[in-house]
């Protein structure tokens, strides 16, 4: 199994999804699919998980595959709020993963750790957080992945900016060295950027800030991390809030909330409802507000502990606030409180506590506000939090009025000079109106009026600065609108810019695949050899692949004047055939012909054809193409369609490769017509030179008795003329006469028994002659059939100075073809007389014959010769396959003879060899031939 990616991009995402449609069944690719879909698609992967246990085996990465699923499970519950089933899962996986040393099983147990990371997180476990993160970066070390370590790293580093301000800035000047790499992975860009926008909205850096989290946000949708996408929203939001610029915030809390409702993940929910109510607060639409907080406070509650679901307190309770109800914002702030207290956060304690201050102040509760706000006071002085600091004192003060009534109070106004005298140390910090005109109203009930004069001015140049700042920031928002959209736009560009390559990836995968069969059916077409079929299935083709009403295929006259029709069907009906002259005017056939090159109709309905044939409907649309091999034009093949523009690129592409493929096919169907036709003459003659060479041997083997007989004839007539002349002279003596009639007899039987000898020849050479003109089959016997073959041969075997055996057992008889046979054996014996024994003397050849299974006889013909080499071992049986080229072998004779064991005799033949020490031909017959 392949390393999976933490989070896939969209490009990795569609490589795994082609995988998958590559192989359906195979459960590597249902799980690595699985997993990048984990947050894009849940259910979809919850399915494609369940396929995956269901084929996954039992070996490791059966195994492998089983964790990645219940891992992937395990996301599920902890997004979906069920953070106990999420830990116990995430548990199991790391358990279950720790003995084996494979890195993709590291790789799981980062995964597993970063999983509960995020849910110690969502339980406020600060502690366990930074531990799993941790564990995280060792395993993705272990597993050498980069991308895992990088992120454990960005992550933790995350984490510091609420805890350790100081260090985390330190963590962001390592990576803003690395933010602009362009190769960082999508999901490693996402928490970096976040992490580095983070850093600048505490330090107030609002425009540097949403940069960082307009990348981290476009980067989180691209690798699949919804929630984090959804989050950041929000966050983007909030700073548009910040700038008062209410419009632009709605949007993007509405595209973070929207999400979040579609994927109806609790916590995510929850966050998202948050910050909008906050939004709202701020617009003055106070009623909504409450609303959707405690919508939010409800989804937030499998989240309690965590810091969103304290913050989501102190939202409410603001809100609570300024809708007069200090009650319920007492109790929101006190919860706020148990929680900041629980997470030991320094800035949302102060921050609760404040909160209460105001509340019970609210209330008309003043000591227990002031008890509280000094609380607030002595914690946001030990974090060193100066504006903090400024919020309590205005408290306090108002504390200090409220006691003293229509009085003078000493006590708020030195309240509202610390926090003034506290402004000044920030450099650049603009007091609020209404911190001045209470100090005004202070100075005014002491009677201090010079001062209380002199603070209305501050608080009218205070105003008109605000006005300045709300200008400014106003700019600011319309400029970080204005980055926002041209992001947005970039985004948009890259996207379409992906979509295009995808889809350019699409046809190319589309025309690979239709080139791949196009490739088979080439094979197809070009292993036809009988034109019919051929035609047939050149037809077969073309409509299952393209729109073709009408189908035609016309070859070139001999002598090139013109163009004939040989194939051609329109709606499934054969048309008749027809002549078209060379040239011709308005044929695109023939232009297609002489042009050498495809050429294209393409009509609307109602235009006039003047191409179009009497016999054929009429179309709007055709290709013709030529059947061209090299510069040869064999002809053309030409589809219609009643259909306007049927034929674009990817069917010109098809067509062309057809006409390819059939000019191929049809060019070797004409030569293969051509081979066979030169084999058969070759064959023939073969046939002639054995029948000849059968002739020769026997006139030659006749040639000896008919001579002894001539001989002893003439000895004959001799003894009878000197018998008659004895006689007529009277000289004749019994003992002359005696050796006449002695000589007379052995004389008759000489010549008897030449005689006899010649007439077995003329019967043999009969039998044989008659066998080998006929393909009767017939029972003979083997051993006596093999005698008169050899008996045939003999002259040829005798001249060159050789010598057979035969070893034949008697009485085996076989009901096959004898002239079939002995053919066979006299290819056999002439082959070795003619390559065994070249320039070899008393070469020796052995037939022998056995029963060797019922039913079956194998004969074997060896001989002592030099062999057949190696390399030529294999093609001997071949057709024109010869060693003696051009020294009068043509390559035919074993190849007839296997064609006529395999198929007549029904039987196979196989050689053997070692070169230097002969070989051997064996023919394992059937007893019976059918």
């Amino acid at each position: 199994m392949d390393r999976i990616e933490f989070f896939a991009s969209q490009s990795e995402l569609q490589a795994l999804e082609d995988a998958l449609t590559s192989a359906p069944a195979d459960p590597a690719a249902q799980c690595a699919l699985a997993w990048a879909l984990r947050q894009r698609d849940p259910l979809r992967a919850q399915a494609l998980c369940r396929q995956t246990l269901a084929l996954a085996g039992e070996d490791a990465e059966g195994q492998l595959l089983r964790l990645r699923c219940q891992l992937v499970l395990a996301e599920h519950d902890w997004l979906h709020g069920r953070l106990n089933e999420a830990v116990e899962h995430a548990q199991y996986v790391i358990k279950q993963s720790a003995p084996s040393e494979s890195i993709q099983f590291a790789a799981l147990q980062a995964d597993a750790w970063w999983l509960l990371g995020w849910v110690a997180n969502e339980s406020g476990d600060t502690e366990k957080r930074s531990e799993a993160w941790q564990a995280m970066h060792v395993a993705a070390l272990n597993a050498q992945d980069s991308l895992r370590a990088e992120f454990a790293k960005a992550s933790l580093a995350s984490m510091l900016a609420f805890h350790d301000p100081v260090q985390a800035q330190s963590q962001a000047e390592r990576y803003q060295s690395k933010a602009g790499n362009q190769t960082m992975h999508s999901a490693l860009r996402a928490v970096v950027h976040d992490f580095l926008g983070l850093t600048l909205r505490i330090s107030d850096d609002l425009k540097q800030c949403v940069g960082y989290w307009l990348n981290a946000y476009e980067s989180a949708n691209e690798s699949g991390q919804v929630r984090r996408s959804a989050v950041l929203a929000c966050n983007i939001g909030n700073i548009f809030v910040t700038l008062n610029d209410a419009v632009s915030a709605m949007e993007w809390m509405e595209r973070g909330l929207g999400a979040a409702r579609t994927h109806a993940w609790p916590g995510l929910l929850g966050n998202c409802l948050m910050h909008t109510a906050s939004c709202l607060r701020l617009m003055g639409r106070l009623d909504a507000a409450h609303d959707l907080m405690q919508e939010s406070l409800q989804c937030m509650t499998p989240y309690a502990g965590s810091r969103n679901h304290a913050v989501s307190y102190v939202i409410a309770g603001d809100i609570d606030l300024a809708r007069q109800d200090g009650a319920s914002a007492l109790h929101n702030f006190s919860m706020f409180k148990a929680r900041a207290d629980t997470l030991k956060h320094s800035d949302l304690q102060g921050n609760a506590r404040r909160g209460i201050a105001k509340s019970l102040l609210m209330l008309q509760r003043p000591q227990e506000a002031w008890e509280m706000a000094q609380e607030a006071l002595t914690i946001m002085r030990a974090v060193q939090d100066v504006s903090g600091q400024i919020d309590v004192l205005h408290i306090m003060a108002e504390i200090h009025a409220y006691q003293a009534g229509a009085h003078f109070s000493q006590a708020q106004l030195d309240c509202l000079l610390q926090a003034q005298a506290l402004g000044a140390t920030i450099t650049g910090y603009c007091h609020t109106p209404e911190l001045l005109d209470a100090i005004a109203d202070a100075y005014a009930r002491d009677g201090q009026l010079q001062q209380a004069f002199e603070y209305a001015r501050k608080s009218a140049r205070a105003r008109d600065a605000l006005s300045d700042v709300k200008a400014e920031n106003r700019a600011l928002s319309l400029q970080l609108q204005y980055q926002s959209e041209r992001m947005r736009a970039e985004s948009e560009h890259l996207r379409q810019l992906a979509q295009a390559e995808a889809r350019r990836a699409e046809i190319l995968q589309d025309t690979g695949n239709t080139l791949s069969h196009l490739g088979a059916i080439g094979r197809e077409i070009t292993a036809q050899r009988n034109l019919s079929d051929l035609f047939a299935l050149l037809n077969q083709h073309v409509n299952n692949l393209l729109d073709a009403s009408y189908f035609a295929i016309l070859l070139m006259d001999e002598d090139g004047s013109g163009l004939h029709s040989v194939y051609r069907v329109q709606n499934k009906q054969s048309l008749p055939p027809y002549r078209q002259a060379l040239p011709a005017d308005n044929s695109y056939v023939a232009q297609c012909v002489l042009e050498k090159r495809e050429v294209i109709m393409s009509m609307q309905a109602g235009q006039h054809n003047p191409a179009l044939r009497d016999d054929a409907s009429p179309t709007l649309s055709a290709l013709f193409g030529p059947l061209q091999v090299g510069e040869r034009v064999l002809g053309a093949m030409t589809i219609q369609s009643s259909q306007a523009d049927a034929y674009g690129e990817r069917e010109r592409l098809i067509f062309r490769n057809l006409c390819a493929y059939g000019a191929i096919a049809l060019d070797n169907a004409n030569a293969y017509r051509q081979l066979q036709q030169t084999q058969r003459q070759l064959v023939e003659q073969e046939k002639l030179a054995a029948l000849g060479s059968l002739v020769a041997g026997v006139a030659h083997e006749l040639n000896t008795p008919l001579g002894n007989s001539i001989t002893i004839a003439s000895s004959i007539q001799e003894l009878w003329q000197d018998l008659e002349q004895r006689l007529q002279a009277q000289t004749l003596s019994m003992a002359r006469l005696q050796d006449c009639i002695t000589d007379g007899k052995q004389a008759s039987h000489l010549l008897q028994r030449a005689l006899h000898s010649a007439a077995h020849l003329v019967s043999t050479f009969k039998q044989v002659a008659v066998d080998r003109t006929s393909a009767e089959r017939r029972s003979f016997d083997l051993s006596q059939t093999t005698q008169e073959i050899v008996a045939t041969m003999m002259s040829q075997i005798r001249a060159n100075g050789h010598s057979i055996t035969l070893e034949i057992a008697p009485n085996i008889e076989l009901q096959s073809y004898p002239g079939h046979y002995g053919q066979v054996i006299a290819s056999l014996i002439s082959n070795a007389l003619v390559h065994a024994f070249a320039g070899q003397p008393q070469g020796q050849i052995r037939i022998w014959a056995r029963l060797h299974k019922p039913g079956r006889v194998l004969i074997c013909c060896s001989d002592n010769g030099c062999g057949i080499a190696p390399q030529h071992l294999a093609h001997i049986f071949d057709p024109f396959f010869t060693t003696c080229l051009g020294q009068g072998g043509n390559g035919l004779g074993l190849n007839i003879a296997y064609n006529l064991v395999t198929s007549l005799l029904q039987g196979s033949i196989e050689a053997s060899s070692t070169p230097g020490q002969g070989a051997c031909f064996s023919l394992d017959l059937p007893l019976v031939a059918h």
